[in-house]
């Protein structure tokens, strides 16, 4: 096995725990929308709590079959796909893939934060079942959990960048 630098065994341990983040993230509840329905005075008030997983399940099984693809791209494909590069660009032993990977890895880092908006705009686009209804959406800790592992990702991808002139570790 390759000698790593300090920047590369300091961005190993923070890819660690950015995928251990990632991984809790995806069933913790990242939202809770609070429905207020009130009648002549008398209301009624339901909650319901939304992860990640629950809310694509959901969306797949209501029919939205393209947003439920956005959401799974974004919160499933793209950070896995991430997570398994930067993986074997620290861990590999290949530097021609090491090299592709990275910059693989740098294209998609473009769209890093892409999940975090699909996330927050899984939190506003909640649909209205009635016209008498107050809601009000609460983020709760998995979707603070969800945004740290995805920066965390992208500082690991930075730091790889910086050492790339020395063979990516």
């Amino acid at each position: 096995m390759r000698e790593l630098s300090k920047k590369a065994v300091l961005g190993a341990i923070l890819l660690c725990v950015s995928l251990g983040l990632y991984v809790a993230s995806l069933t913790m509840v990242v939202a809770q929308v609070n429905r207020t329905v009130s009648l002549f005075g008398v209301g009624q008030t339901e909650s319901t709590p939304y992860s990640l997983l629950k809310t694509i399940r959901d969306l797949y099984t209501d029919g939205q079959f393209g947003l439920a693809a956005i959401i799974t791209a974004f919160t499933l494909i793209f950070p896995i796909g991430k997570y398994l590069a930067l993986a074997y660009v620290y861990f590999g032993n290949s530097p021609r893939w090491r090299g592709r990977l990275l910059l693989w890895v740098k294209n998609l880092g473009q769209w890093s934060m892409g999940d975090v908006f699909v996330v927050a705009m899984m939190v506003v686009i909640i649909r209205i079942n009635s016209s008498v209804a107050e809601i009000s959406v609460e983020p709760l800790p998995g979707l603070w959990v969800f945004a740290a592992s995805v920066l965390l990702s992208m500082i690991c991808s930075s730091l790889l960048g910086f050492d790339r002139n020395r063979g990516a570790g």
